[in-house]
């Protein structure tokens, strides 16, 4: 069990909590000059023990170092005020540990101290520096470096030496270049003393203006694929590496390997990041990703729109991104800094839809006990968005009507109407003249909801946009979902800009986060969005052929409505006789 010794007092750590200092309620009382009522704590975490200080006004040193907090390792002498205690890991006495049970306790001790070390750091590059640290150590080397090697370029990782804290101006120093170079052809561990006076290596530049005498490197390799090389070496004479040394060496060139592996994916990650955001850049409008001609259109409108007060309609398949379009007008416009109020239409029971946006006062029906603000109230100011206005009933349609004629509203149960300042949005994605034309809704409404209609494209007529839009959704979703980011792999990208969506971005985006989750590739596959793999052999026509194809099919349309007179269709088509013999000859090859 581990013990401070003071004086000639072994003080057991048999707590996970002990306290330090001159108050006899301290559980060890350590009396001298500087030293305060309760002036230090040792806590046991995981097996190991560290002291830190009470508060800023308590100093503790170990091995003459000020500290606020640290880890204990054996013969470690720690000083509080003008007393010290050493930490001793384990008892010296021989009846209870053999020589081979101590060391070897001192070599776990070693490692878990090691370990926390590496637990307490975050940067890769402080990573390294404790690798590289502990090798010069338990080596007795002079330097270290940690290198990858990734794509054949070399990129140093961080350097550790010994003797000189300065940083050199130029890296290359730090290393002999031959000896790296060996390394990495040969994917083997390489001790080498005396290196002056060896042939191979004697007459290397970079070698002679280091002064080495002795150099070991190993190649550091995570699944067979070689990422780089950790090397130590010294410029004493007096000092020779030994076998056991490179086997400590290769020991933590395995450890260093799995953090390089995470170092290097962590910055392509990065990097993907970083390059995504560029690419996302100038496509992006608002909250809205995209930069085809039919959205560029769409931009220019809501620009136009947002300056005016017009009632404005937005048209759409399910799922093209009303709202935020609606969000944007609202955005831009001089009421952005009002509410947005958004109702959806669609979602509520009729027998709701009326309360919610007209309020009630108190008594208006069984269960008004207070009085309650309704929508087109709270949008003072503001703008209120009707998403799915098409699924509004008849009999509320004439009392919204009324709302948008007179721009006042009263409560259900009140008497008196207040007067409105709000813009009104509406939304739909049904064909709002075909319902007028079926009596489900009202011509008098369709007109005064209609002063100015946006139509939304579909998702599958935004060209190159879909694929921004899938990066960028699979960017947000793998944070949140707390997922690595993925590459979209080409056929499943391909496979995306040929599937026709007809949920629009919201089925692209439920797609994708099932592909987020459940993707067990390092890319996203069409198996993970669920795309059949035949959309690919599908095949496309040149643009000719598709023009050619749809010539012949016209014709034999125009033909079959002039009972096939020939004279008469190409008169229709405003083309000669004879193109339309021509084409029914192909048509009769075919």
């Amino acid at each position: 069990m581990p013990y401070l010794m003071y004086g000639a007092e072994q003080l057991w750590l048999n707590k996970s909590q002990i306290l330090l200092g001159s108050s006899e309620t301290c559980t060890f009382t350590v009396r001298g000059e500087g030293v305060s009522a309760t002036h230090a704590i040792i806590e046991e975490n995981n097996g190991a023990f560290w002291v830190s200080t009470i508060s800023r006004l308590t100093e503790i040193s170990v091995n003459g170092k000020k500290i606020k907090r640290q880890v204990l390792k054996d013969q470690d002498r720690v000083s509080i005020g003008s007393q010290t205690l050493v930490y001793h890991l384990y008892t010296l006495d021989n009846t209870h540990h053999s020589k081979a049970q101590i060391e070897s306790l001192a070599a776990y001790q070693r490692l878990y101290e090691f370990s926390h070390r590496l637990a307490e750091h975050h940067h890769s590059t402080e990573f390294f520096e404790v690798i590289l640290e502990e090798l010069i150590n338990l080596t007795n080397a002079d330097q270290g470096l940690l290198m990858s090697t990734i794509g054949h370029q070399k990129k140093i990782r961080a350097v550790v030496d010994r003797f000189n804290s300065n940083e050199l101006d130029d890296e290359v120093t730090h290393i002999s270049e031959s000896i790296v170079e060996q390394v990495c052809q040969s994917r083997e561990p390489l001790l080498q003393n005396d290196l002056l006076d060896t042939e191979s290596f004697k007459e290397s530049e970079s070698i002679l203006e280091l002064g080495l005498c002795g150099v070991m490197c190993a190649p550091l390799i995570f699944q067979g694929v070689l990422l780089g090389v950790i090397y130590v070496g010294n410029r004493r004479p007096s000092l020779s590496f030994q076998e056991t040394d490179l086997k400590t060496l290769c020991v933590f060139s395995a450890q260093a390997a799995t953090l390089l592996k995470y170092a290097i994916t962590q910055e392509k990650l990065e990097d993907d990041n970083a390059r995504l955001k560029g690419e996302l850049e100038g496509f992006q409008y608002g909250a809205m990703i995209g930069s085809s001609k039919v959205m560029t259109q769409v931009y220019k409108r809501v620009d136009k729109l947002s300056q005016t007060d017009i009632n404005l309609l937005i048209v759409g398949e399910t799922g093209t991104g009303k709202e935020l379009i609606a969000r944007e007008v609202h955005r831009r416009s001089n009421r952005h800094e009002g509410p947005f109020i958004a109702i959806n239409c669609g979602a509520l029971p009729s027998n709701l839809i009326e309360s919610e946006l007209f309020g009630y006062r108190t008594g208006a029906f069984t269960g008004a006990n207070t009085d309650r603000q309704g929508s087109f109230e709270s949008a003072q100011g503001g703008t209120i968005f009707l998403d799915e206005i098409g699924e509004m009933p008849l009999d509320l349609q004439v009392k919204l009507l009324r709302v948008l004629e007179e721009h006042t509203v009263t409560p259900l149960g009140g008497s008196e109407a207040i007067k409105l300042d709000v813009r009104f949005i509406c939304a739909t994605n049904r064909h709002l003249q075909d319902e007028v034309n079926e009596g489900r809704f009202r011509l008098d409404l369709y007109y005064r909801i209609n002063s100015f209609e946006l139509e939304l494209p579909p998702l599958r007529e935004r060209g190159e946009d879909i694929i921004l839009l899938a990066k960028y959704l699979l960017e947000r979703l793998s944070k949140r979902y707390n997922m690595p980011i993925k590459q979209i792999s080409l056929d499943a990208q391909r496979g995306i800009r040929r599937y026709t969506w007809p949920g629009n971005i919201r089925e692209l985006e439920n797609r994708i986060a099932q592909a987020v989750i459940l993707s067990d590739h390092s890319e996203i596959t069409l198996r993970d969005l669920n795309i059949s793999p035949n959309l690919l052999s599908e095949n496309i026509l040149s643009l000719k052929e598709a023009q050619e194809r749809f010539s012949q099919e016209y014709i034999g349309h125009v033909l079959a409505l002039n009972g096939g007179n020939r004279t008469q269709a190409a008169r229709d088509l405003a083309v000669d006789p004879r193109t339309i013999f021509r084409y029914l000859q192909k048509m009769h090859e075919v």
